[in-house]
């Protein structure tokens, strides 16, 4: 009977991937072939900003993030500028900038969210108390 000699043994075996268990709890069989990871997906952005520098802002900071494009900006941010805005570049997210939160700015978000329920909506704003 041939022994195998200890140097002959690797020192550190191949990693052994955990079992995958199902949803009863029982040992499932792990997955058969190479996982590959899909693309990044780049992700398309509109942006309504009210003020110019902090619009100027937002677009250089996304332009230098590879899997965001900004696909338009605007400074207009009424409901017609904003459903016209997603109509015309259907965007995956717009980012809406406003002075102050007040009612009106809730109901168009309620009407634009009910016409493009696809579309995810960012509100941007800033409070100051002087």
């Amino acid at each position: 009977m041939l022994q195998e000699s200890p140097a002959a043994r690797p020192l550190d075996p191949e990693p052994v991937e955990p079992p995958i268990l199902s949803d009863l709890g029982q040992k499932a069989a792990p997955p058969v072939g190479r996982i590959i990871d899909p693309a990044p997906k780049t992700v398309s952005v509109f942006l309504a900003e009210e003020q110019q520098i902090l619009k100027e802002a937002y677009i250089s900071f996304f332009n230098d993030q590879e899997s965001i494009q900004i696909t338009g900006s605007s400074d207009d941010v009424s409901t017609q500028a904003l459903v016209a805005a997603v109509q015309a570049y259907q965007p995956d997210v717009m980012l809406l900038g406003v002075k102050a939160v007040q009612k009106e700015t809730v109901r168009k978000l309620e009407e634009l969210k009910q016409a493009y329920p696809k579309v995810a909506i960012v509100l941007l704003f800033v409070y100051y108390d002087v």
